[in-house]
Parts: structure tokens; C-alpha cells; sequence
């Protein structure tokens, strides 16, 4: 900004002429210098040394973006217009899980190209971390740390990678970089990806991730080990429960859908609404709302 105006000054006190010499404020300075009797050949000599200084730190600093934190200035774009336009919530599944090598991603090979870009695209902002329920509540998880952690494990293994080497095997991302229980936190709601100025997409990643703690290790919480061996078991989460799927619509008179395969409207309960007492009253209130609007 400086050397603009003095570029604009010293060209006004060469004599120079045309839309150059019309800013208020470099006309003014130029106007002072000629007031103090600058020579005109000093003044154009001046302004062509300021005129390439100025040029000089524009050009320095697109060099120095790529280098610096500043990399977002060139990733956010391409980010936000190369973003999902599928539904928010939408998740991604594994191409063929017959000819697949890995599940899930842990290493950078492991990840698409918009998964690595969106390190490289996050402004720090923070609003992803506001809005997460996880990290609200005081949970570990933080949006943006996943996607900047990310990133700081591209720019070191990145190198070694290049040459051929995997250095991922000595200082892995999972467990170094990013924490599971950071991952498990997750309630994949979206929220961070609703609120990413710049259309970076942090559960993608983090479901990916998860997929190969679950899928290649065999690696998950003990809550979710408990769910997925009472889904193999009785078909749903909830071990210890003695009601069946249609206890909670005795006496209001549900119409089932084996029954009537032509209605329009379905109200899916799941299993939580099904089997879980404290849900049942709000699948039945539910239910009563709806048979009393007629639906």
C-alpha cells in the first residue's frame, strides 16, 4: 500500500498526466514533493523504483503462499467449487469391498484427492468446531484439528512418499496425529460441514478413518462392539430388551406395511422407537399425531 501511493506521488511530481495522477491521496503527497522542489527526472527515476518494489513483494508473496499458512488463499476455492452438492449427511460408501486392498483410509495413499486438498483449504476459522455438538460438550473431537492434522501429516510424510519410502509406518496418522476417541466422538450431524465457509468436508475423512479402525483392525469402542454383536444376534442394538418391534403400537391400531404395501406415507421407527422403552412413548405420541391429522 505504501509503495503504491509513493508510486502514484512521484509519478504526479515527474509531471506525469492521466488516470495515475488522479488518486487523492498519492495527488496529494505528489503535490507535497513538488511543493518542496523535487527535481522531475528524481521523480521518475522514484517512481519506476517503487513501481518494481511494489510489483516485486506481490510477486514475492504469491511465491510465499504455497510455503506458508497463507495456502488456503489458493486451496479454499478450489475446495468449494469441487464440493459435494449431494445432500448434506450424505456418506460415502467403498467402491467394491470384493476387489478393495484396504478399507477405510490411515495413510495418505489411502485418501482422495479432495480429502487431502481440504487441509490445505481450511481457513482456522473455528466455526466447524463451534458448532460441533461433540466438541460443545467437552468431547476431544475438534473438526478443525482433524482436517489441520491432516494436513501436517501430508507436508511430513509427503516427502518420504515422493522417494518412494513410507515413513506412515513409524508415525502412523491414526493414534499420532488424529486420536480415536476423537473420531468416535463424531455424531457425523454435518454440522461442521454446514458451517465450512470454504467447503471442506471433515466426515468424509473421519468416516473413512473409522472404517479402517473397524474393517482392517478390528478396532472400536466397546459400545459399538456390544451394538454390532447384538445386531448379529437379534437383528438390533438394544441387548437386554424383552419387546418386540410392534409392542410399542399395541391398542392404537397401526396399520403395517406387509399389510398395506400401497400406502404412501411411512413412519419408520427404527429400533430405537421399537425397543427402547423410554422411545416408545415418543413413537406412540408420534403415532396418535398422525392418525389425528388423518395421515
Amino acid at each position: 500500500m505504501l509503495f503504491t501511493l509513493l508510486t502514484e506521488a512521484f509519478f504526479v511530481a515527474s509531471g506525469g498526466e492521466g488516470p495515475h495522477s488522479t488518486p487523492p491521496i498519492g495527488k496529494a503527497i505528489g503535490e507535497a514533493f513538488i511543493a518542496a522542489g523535487i527535481d522531475e527526472g528524481v521523480a521518475n527515476g522514484l517512481q519506476g523504483v517503487f513501481w518494481w518494489l511494489h510489483l516485486g513483494i506481490i510477486l514475492g508473496f504469491s511465491l510465499y503462499i504455497p510455503l506458508s499458512k497463507h495456502m488456503h488463499l489458493v486451496g479454499a476455492p478450489i475446495s468449494f467449487v469441487t464440493r459435494s452438492l449431494e445432500p448434506k449427511g450424505t456418506l460415502t460408501t467403498p467402491d467394491d469391498l470384493e476387489t478393495a486392498e484396504v478399507f477405510g483410509a490411515s495413510r495418505v495413499q489411502d485418501f482422495n484427492w479432495k480429502q487431502l486438498l481440504d487441509g490445505f483449504s481450511c481457513a482456522v476459522c473455528g466455526r466447524c468446531s463451534d458448532v460441533c455438538p461433540a466438541n460443545i460438550s467437552g468431547k476431544i473431537l475438534s473438526p478443525m484439528h482433524i482436517v489441520e492434522n491432516m494436513k501436517e501429516h501430508i507436508l511430513e510424510a509427503g516427502p518420504g512418499i515422493l522417494k518412494g519410502e513410507d515413513p506412515q509406518h513409524d508415525k502412523p496418522l491414526i493414534g499420532n496425529w488424529i486420536q480415536e476417541e476423537g473420531l468416535w466422538d463424531c455424531v457425523t450431524c454435518g454440522a461442521c460441514v454446514q458451517e465450512c465457509p470454504v467447503g471442506v468436508e471433515h466426515i468424509d475423512s473421519i468416516v473413512d478413518m473409522r472404517r479402517f479402525m473397524v474393517m482392517e483392525q478390528a478396532s472400536m469402542p466397546e459400545t459399538a462392539q456390544n451394538a454390532l454383536l447384538s445386531m448379529e444376534q437379534r437383528g438390533h442394538p438394544w441387548r437386554g430388551t424383552t419387546y418386540t418391534r410392534t409392542d410399542w403400537a399395541e391398542g392404537l391400531d397401526i396399520k403395517i406395511l406387509a399389510d398395506h404395501p400401497e400406502t404412501e406415507i411411512l413412519f419408520w421407527v427404527g429400533c430405537t422407537g421399537a425397543l427402547e422403552q423410554r422411545s416408545q412413548a415418543v413413537a406412540r405420541s408420534m403415532a396418535s399425531v398422525l392418525k389425528r391429522a388423518k395421515v
